[in-house]
């Protein structure tokens, strides 16, 4: 028979794939192995014992800082130039292999990190940009457990400085966002939602719902966190319940330009996990309902009648309108 001959050729055909890509990852991780075995020592003698590097104005040679002024770039140097680039890689092997930091190399890193963010601009070239999210990719995300528990790294300290920037320029440098959300929602780091340095940025969040273009990552990324329970989600989200509402019937998911109404049925998910309406929010609800697409509204009043105590009558009785039209 064809097709379950068509069948089990596409299941050995996916396991033998999974297996080779199991395969390649458990050599890479041999490699990583064999790196840090052979090499940690002399890389942190050799190499970290200079870091971070500097140009001079003299010289197209890196050459050591001088411990006085080691995190002042000289006039000359750009947050963009290449010995930012190379600093960035060097600090990103570091903290990869590092298996036992020493604790003036592992300061020196934490403050040049933290530098970095706060001055970080959507001017830094490509390669500057791209080597940073390395950077702070394995810093708050693949190896944050290992790095928090040494405080010479002083991770708090970087975190509120990410936190502090992102909150400053949101939209402008969006990679913070997915840095920072990834790791809220990391099950290993329960308790690090509720750390008071992430608190002003969770509350933050409902703004982006409120734009007119909202990215689809976004309100997946959100939704994620709405279904975590986070208090102070669901209280900001409360807050910005008017803005939502009227931005609602026209915001365009990016994501969902072929099919508007399913990007704007997504958003309006959100609307499930606000506690009953106060009486002023009802009556801007009933209001823009009747002015919203007759399937997003239908979508919202049966979304609303899924939560024990929102549905009022007032809702009801629009849905009855609804129905007539």
């Amino acid at each position: 028979m064809p097709g379950i001959e068509t069948g089990i050729l596409g299941s050995v055909g996916k396991h033998t794939t999974d297996r080779a890509k199991v395969s390649d990852y458990l050599n890479a991780l041999k490699h990583v192995i064999w790196f840090k075995t052979m090499f940690e020592k002399d890389f942190n003698r050799y190499i970290m014992s200079g870091f971070p590097y500097t140009q001079t104005e003299t010289s197209n040679t890196i050459k050591k800082s001088k411990k006085q002024d080691m995190f002042q770039e000289p006039s000359n140097v750009t947050s963009g130039s290449k010995t930012s680039e190379h600093n960035l890689i060097i600090c990103h092997l570091y903290l990869c292999i590092s298996t036992s930091p020493a604790r003036e190399v592992t300061r020196n890193v934490s403050e040049y990190v933290k530098k970095h963010v706060m001055k970080w601009t959507s001017g830094d070239n490509n390669a500057t940009s791209e080597q940073f999210v390395k950077v702070l990719g394995c810093l708050l995300g693949e190896r944050f457990m290992f790095w928090s528990k040494h405080k010479a790294m002083a991770v708090p300290s970087i975190l509120e400085a990410v936190v502090s920037t992102s909150l400053g320029r949101k939209r402008e440098i969006p990679v913070l966002f997915h840095l920072l959300i990834q790791l809220v929602l990391d099950i290993r780091l329960k308790n690090l939602a509720g750390s008071p340095v992430l608190q002003p940025w969770i509350a933050s969040l409902p703004d982006l719902l409120c734009q007119p273009v909202v990215p689809a990552t976004v309100i997946k990324y959100l939704g994620k966190l709405a279904c975590h329970n986070n208090r102070t989600f669901h209280t900001a989200l409360l807050d910005k319940l008017p803005q939502f509402i009227k931005n609602l019937g026209s915001v365009v998911v990016s994501g969902h330009e072929k099919d508007p109404l399913e990007g704007r049925k997504n958003l309006a998910d959100f609307l499930y996990w606000v506690p009953e309406l106060s009486p002023s929010t009802q009556k801007l609800l009933d209001e823009q309902l009747l002015c919203w697409d007759a399937n997003l509204a239908s979508h919202v009043t049966e979304l609303l009648a899924m939560r024990p105590g929102v549905k009022t009558s007032s809702t009801q009785e629009v849905q009855e309108v609804l129905s007539v039209l």
